[in-house]
């Protein structure tokens, strides 16, 4: 995760989830929006993305009845950051489906049974509306890193853009599964509530 930080200017790809049903997935929530604005626009994280693309997930992909297709030449620069789990954003879907290892060997996954984030590994599961996971993973075949951004709520998913944004650089983990804990008493995540990491990989 560190290294969306430290190799200077880079430009990437935004995707969020449509907000109507599409293919087999449900509508997003808008507040996946607001995540996606928390790491693009916060801090110093703008001065490392330089004019990201930003695209609903239908607009950059489609579903042929058994599998999502990307249209990666939409895709601006080496980066997609998708906000928003696998039952809402294609690109989500595609690279971490529900129910199974993802792209590259990514052990975190979305157990649709018990509604939370299970490692394969363990066989643990993570569930509650404050959790959310960060992960990134490489697709040489379209020379693409994609970031997929995404908690087991609304909020979650936002606070996973402020910890993005504010404490991603300092761990070199490709993933994590991390329990957010408001603190501070304001209605929306800040970087000043307490982020504990309860899983990573490797």
């Amino acid at each position: 995760i560190s290294s969306l930080f430290n190799q200077g200017l880079w430009y990437g790809t935004f995707v969020v989830g449509a907000s109507t049903p599409h293919g087999p997935l449900y509508g997003a929530k808008t507040i996946d929006v607001s995540g996606a604005i928390a790491f693009a626009g916060q801090g110093r994280v703008a001065s490392y993305v330089q004019l990201p693309g930003l695209y609903v997930d239908t607009q950059i992909a489609n579903w042929t009845g058994s599998a999502v297709i990307i249209n990666y030449t939409l895709v601006d620069g080496r980066y997609i950051i998708a906000f928003g789990g696998p039952l809402v954003n294609y690109i989500t879907y595609a690279y971490n489906p529900p129910n199974e290892t993802g792209y590259d060997g990514l052990p975190f996954f979305y157990n649709s049974t018990v509604g939370g984030i299970e490692d394969a590994r363990t066989g643990q599961v993570f569930t509650g509306s404050n959790i959310f996971m960060v992960a990134i993973v490489y697709n040489p075949t379209v020379d693409k890193y994609v970031v997929l951004v995404w908690g087991l709520s609304g909020p979650a998913t936002q606070a996973a853009g402020v910890w993005l944004t504010n404490y991603g650089a300092a761990y070199n983990y490709r993933a994590v599964i991390v329990e957010w804990t408001p603190t501070t008493g304001l209605p929306v995540p800040s970087p000043y509530d307490q982020y504990t990491i309860l899983d990573h990989w490797p």
